[in-house]
């Protein structure tokens, strides 16, 4: 795993913040590359209903601004308002790309790699964002306002030959996916 290098704040400031890992390799290359591949259903474990807090670049930006204006020692949580399960994001995704599917949900988790997605979790896990409110953030963007760029983003990264973490290249049987989802109609 490689560490983000450290980055001093001027003197009284001392907060912790997640990096944003996600801007680099952005988990929504999970359904653009389906897109792009003209994929018409996508099998998701858990009922689609999983998920794992989203974080647009714009809303930890206003975080750091505002940590910046007040000195002090703190660890915060960030993340987008309402976060969406992974089925949500698979129609905001489709519909900003223009692209029908089938988002096909199954109970439980994956089934040989089946079902597997980036968001893949039991349950959704979703960040308390009581203290940064308390603070005065405020969101700038919601995860559908923001993941234009994110998946801009991916498109651009997979043009310009960028690999993608092996987790998510994994993903991308699509020869047992038919099997499954030919079995499953």
């Amino acid at each position: 795993m490689q560490r983000e290098p450290h980055r001093s704040l001027p003197t009284g400031y001392a907060s912790a913040l997640p990096p944003p890992s996600r801007a680099r390799h952005p988990r929504e290359w999970f359904f653009v590359k389906r897109i792009l591949d003209g994929r018409r259903a996508v099998p998701l474990a858990w009922d689609g209903e999983s998920g794992f807090h989203t974080t647009a670049t714009a809303n930890i930006a206003e975080l750091v601004a505002v940590v910046l204006s007040q000195p002090a020692t703190q660890v915060l949580n960030v993340g987008d308002p309402d976060p969406p399960t992974v089925r949500r994001i698979g129609e905001i995704i489709g519909r900003l790309h223009g692209h029908d599917w089938r988002l096909a949900g199954f109970p439980g988790a994956p089934r040989g790699g089946v079902g597997a997605h980036p968001w893949a979790l039991p349950h959704p896990f979703v960040v308390d964002m009581t203290r940064a409110g308390a603070l005065g953030y405020r969101p700038v963007a919601t995860y559908e306002q923001a993941v234009a760029g994110a998946c801009r983003s991916a498109v651009a990264a997979a043009k310009a030959g960028v690999a993608f973490p092996a987790y998510i290249e994994a993903m991308f049987d699509y020869a047992a996916e038919d099997a499954f989802l030919a079995g499953s109609a």
